[in-house]
């Protein structure tokens, strides 16, 4: 039976719960139900009305994933997509900071767990390939980084996902002659915008 103390870094396989173990290299690990809800919503209403990167139906959707029962045929593989799963862990990272369920010490511990599994997820050399993802988990880990004893590494970071972003054109006014549906146009001056106030 899983610990139903928050100040335990609790984990199970996802197996466990639902899904099957279909995540990268054992990195299949979240904290219990109960936990993960309570550092979503903790990066939901503290985080996001701040740094709106993400889009919350969207994301909630491919959480629900991770909770689904094992034998549901799956159509949709962003449950194995090692960007999402970073941002999953990343978003956990930031909500873990911000939950008052949890003391100080130990949000810090596990925090940075799940900050260091979101970068074994996505090797250095995934970033060569601009995309829109790669743009918001560079953001979330300069959310997460400003919380830290590193965060001039926030910074840093921050720096990055502007100029990939410049590379996509984000900082562009295109007015009616840009391209994609309204949700894809309303994310990219999401994503722009939290460039610009995290750099502020």
């Amino acid at each position: 039976m899983p610990s139903t103390d928050l100040t335990t870094p609790a984990t199970h396989s996802l197996g466990q719960n639902g899904p099957p173990k279909r995540s990268p290299a054992g990195l299949d690990l979240l904290p219990i139900r109960r936990v993960s809800d309570s550092y979503l919503q903790s990066f939901w209403g503290i985080v996001h009305p701040v740094f709106p990167v993400l889009h919350k139906p969207t994301f909630t959707q491919f959480y629900q994933l991770f909770w689904e029962p094992a034998d549901i045929e799956r159509v949709d593989s962003t449950v194995d997509d090692p960007v999402m799963l970073a941002k999953l862990n990343l978003v956990l990272a930031i909500g873990c900071r911000f939950t008052e369920s949890v003391d100080l010490d130990s949000r810090a511990i596990q925090a940075d767990e799940f900050y260091q599994r979101a970068r074994r997820l996505v090797p250095i050399d995934s970033l060569d390939a601009a995309s829109l993802p790669i743009i918001q988990m560079l953001l979330l880990t300069a959310i997460h980084l400003q919380s830290t004893t590193y965060s001039s590494r926030c910074w840093n970071m921050v720096g990055l996902a502007t100029r990939v972003a410049q590379s996509l054109g984000l900082h562009l006014n295109r007015g009616e002659s840009e391209t994609g549906n309204q949700l894809e146009r309303e994310m990219r001056r999401r994503v722009w915008y939290t460039c610009v106030t995290l750099d502020r």
